[in-house]
């Protein structure tokens, strides 16, 4: 599915999920939507207006009067239809990214990069397996994964970020986490707790955690882990600022190397091979 179908079928969830628990006026759909979805996914009202007349002429929402003007509300069968095709989850969402992999690709060569990201990926999958984490989804130099508790995010992010630096792998890693009601339908998540936790990614350091102050609340921080406060940051496409701290390096974890394994080198220059594009991650 591509992304402007999973974008287009999010909108629909989720406007089918907001009427559904009141009757919401016409003219603040737009802003409901910017709450729920972050701004930076918010769609023209030239997308918004024929997607909630599409809803209204399938008899999956219906207008109700109110003392404040004419609302929409769900139906009977815009709920049914909610029902099966997604579920409103609790859930914790962490992101990763590999920092610099293009300039490494382009250092290395295709063939050293590429298994230098094979060999990125498995550390990462094992700290998934080993805290009961579910890969959603790779995003080409990341991952993202959902856990049922905040503690296990956390617990795995600290497990990749000590695996990744003690291979000695001349790549970094940067991690973002949040948590709270995400809409899950098929394989996949959508809303605010999954875009807060992707653009903490994106402000991350290499080799930082950076978790929201839900996270932080819920996993119990600081605890065995010193947190840096970062204060309320400002992120790409969210209208309001997200309070957010950065897990302090262990003091046992190696800084990663700048070089490579001495198997993975070559003689001579590196050829630069066809092969799989680097933008998809292998198992």
């Amino acid at each position: 599915m591509s992304s402007n179908t999973h974008r287009h079928h999010e909108l629909l969830l989720v406007l089918l999920a907001l009427c559904a628990e009141r009757p919401v006026r016409r003219e603040e759909i737009t802003a409901e939507l910017a709450r729920r979805l972050g701004t930076g996914y918010r769609p023209s009202r030239d997308r918004i207006e024929p997607a909630v007349d599409a809803l209204e002429a399938e008899g999956l929402m219906e207008r109700a009067a109110s003392e404040c003007g004419i609302s929409y509300r769900t139906t009977a069968s815009g709920v049914k239809a909610l029902d099966e095709r997604a579920e409103t989850r609790i859930g914790t969402f962490l992101f990763t990214d590999a920092v610099g992999s293009t300039a490494l690709l382009d250092r290395l060569g295709d063939w050293a990069a590429h298994e230098l990201r094979r060999r990125h990926f498995r550390l990462l999958r094992a700290a998934i397996s080993d805290h009961a984490g579910t890969e959603v989804k790779s995003l080409g130099d990341g991952l993202m994964v959902a856990f049922t508790d905040a503690p296990s995010a956390v617990a795995c992010a600290v497990a990749m970020q000590r695996a990744v630096a003690a291979c000695g792998d001349p790549m970094t890693l940067r991690i973002g986490i949040d948590a709270g009601e995400a809409v899950r339908e098929e394989d996949d998540f959508f809303g605010r707790p999954v875009i807060v936790a992707r653009r903490l990614c994106d402000a991350a350091q290499g080799g930082r955690v950076v978790v929201s102050e839900t996270v932080g609340r819920l996993a119990g921080l600081p605890g065995a882990h010193a947190l840096e406060p970062l204060g309320a940051l400002a992120l790409k496409g969210l209208s309001d600022p997200v309070s957010a701290s950065a897990l302090c390096p262990a003091a046992d974890v190696p800084a990663p190397r700048d070089s490579l394994p001495a198997e993975w080198r070559r003689p001579g220059p590196v050829k630069r091979s066809a092969g799989p594009p680097l933008g998809v991650a292998m198992s």
